[in-house]
């Protein structure tokens, strides 16, 4: 399954196949079925049952729909103002830090509980952009899409609860072309970089302040920029929060929930944002590829592909890194959820999942380009 390595998948390997009582379940393993039947006409069957739901819905628009603005539908986004800044993405375990053989990187730096998906290590350069403080909500949901509250895909209904069940795929050709269509504005998903950078505090954190008067510094050489870098990243407390905006689970909630809650329950971290670490997952904009991080640093792969194969070497950085390598039709989603333990909700932690797939605890966040700023502003006011 989707939790699994490649060697679990190896049909000339012992693990191809494996058991479990009949009474027990789990997430990640369902069935297929047989069918003597003919067929053909399937696919066909499939067509004319989305065309009669689109149908049924656009039919059957909201009350809501009918008198909601454009700035009132900016307002129900919650975007807040990201500043431009450096952080350092991803961790290393005690395992990873050995294979990429970097003696800088600092012990007390080290996460024994990072998955290898979560290594490299790299310093980002994240532009100014927009970030929704809370994930997507049914309301907001609702109003875009043009339909009733019960006919919401999600499990947990509600207002103030997070939209789930939604697939990759709906975000991106379905609600975001019907947002910028009532809004006239852009939305996106959250670069997996973006969404890190706002987890760990983005520009309000005093790691940022510092990296970013190193990395700025044009009289220092790539090479003297990384070692102060990491002295200073060495020096006693200087380190990011375990999970967005604190090391305790416990401020969290995250034991707590045996569904979706609703957004703004818990604490929000420094930028103000809010359920980054536990409630649902968050779809990014990126690609999945087991690679991508140490692409950044060699220049290799999508990296190279896109043009930025020097920048790290010759910066110390990359600049608004994005995976967009459709060789694999999967991608990263962020936070862990109410289904998931501790260890799967720090700011690290890295899932992905196929672009058509859905779950009752998969949701996301919007984000939008700086180059929107007035004509945003400009709603918010209205």
């Amino acid at each position: 399954s989707w939790r699994f390595r490649k060697l679990h998948s190896d049909i000339k390997g012992n693990y191809w196949y494996s058991f479990w009582k009949p009474i027990l379940k789990s997430d990640d393993i369902g069935f297929r079925m047989v069918w003597r039947f003919d067929m053909r006409n399937i696919e066909a069957d499939k067509e004319r049952e989305v065309v009669d739901l689109l149908d049924k819905v656009a039919t059957n628009p909201i009350d809501e729909q009918k008198t909601m603005s454009a700035n009132d539908i900016v307002k129900l986004t919650g975007m807040i103002p990201v500043e431009t800044g450096y952080f350092l993405m991803g961790t290393e375990n005690n395992d990873t830090i050995g294979k990429y053989k970097n003696p800088l990187f600092p012990e007390n730096w080290i996460d024994e509980n990072a998955d290898e998906e979560e290594t490299p290590h790299h310093f980002v350069k994240i532009n100014k952009f927009y970030i929704s403080a809370t994930p997507v909500t049914q309301k907001l949901w609702n109003a875009v899409m043009g339909i009733e509250a019960k006919m919401n895909p999600s499990d947990n209904l509600g207002d103030n609860k997070p939209q789930t069940n939604i697939s990759w795929d709906m975000i991106k050709y379905q609600f975001l072309p019907k947002l910028e269509e009532l809004t006239k504005l852009k939305f996106r998903l959250p670069t997996e970089a973006e969404w890190e950078y706002v987890a760990k505090g983005g520009h309000k954190t005093e790691i940022c302040k510092e990296l970013s008067k190193i990395f700025d510094n044009e009289s220092m050489t790539v090479d003297e920029k990384q070692l102060a870098a990491y002295k200073y990243l060495a020096e006693e407390g200087h380190k990011y929060s375990m999970y967005s905006g604190t090391d305790d689970a416990m401020d969290l909630d995250l034991y707590i929930h045996s569904a979706t809650a609703g957004v703004k329950d818990r604490m929000p971290n420094e930028l103000g944002v809010y359920d980054m670490s536990g409630n649902i997952w968050e779809w990014c904009e990126d690609y999945y590829q087991t690679d991508f991080y140490n692409d950044c640093i060699e220049g290799k792969g999508d990296i190279a592909q896109q043009g930025k194969q020097d920048e790290y070497r010759t910066k110390g950085y990359i600049t608004d890194p994005v995976c967009k390598d459709e060789s694999y039709a999967a991608h990263t989603f962020r936070g862990g959820s109410f289904r998931f333990d501790a260890k799967s909700c720090r700011n690290t932690s890295v899932n992905f999942w196929i672009d058509t797939d859905t779950d009752d605890d998969l949701g996301f966040r919007l984000a939008l380009d700086s180059c929107y700023a007035e004509e945003l502003n400009k709603l918010k006011q209205e």
